[in-house]
């Protein structure tokens, strides 16, 4: 019944993607100007609107559309699930 919903929580991770890279590139210490990390930066910003903020905002809004929809257990877990995901640091 969810797994649509759940497909969709995925698309969160694409922005884990840019994040890793940042922190390897941190690690391994390169200079923050060079064309590279400048590049990720603006990755890691796009993906962190279109697949953090829009995508989880969608599926906040679902969730609260369809409440009346759900049994409680599964409205706590999606939104529990929800917190866990927006939770950036």
């Amino acid at each position: 019944m969810f797994v649509g919903y759940a497909v969709v929580a995925l698309f969160v991770e694409v922005n884990s993607i840019f994040l890793h890279i940042r922190q390897l590139f941190n690690i391994t210490g390169i200079d923050k100007n060079e064309p590279k990390y400048r590049l990720n930066s603006m990755l890691n910003i796009s993906t962190f609107v279109i697949f953090r903020i829009a995508v989880l905002g969608w599926m906040t809004r679902w969730l609260v559309i369809h409440k009346d929809d759900l049994s409680l257990a599964v409205y706590t877990l999606g939104s529990i699930g929800m917190y866990s995901k927006l939770r950036v640091f």
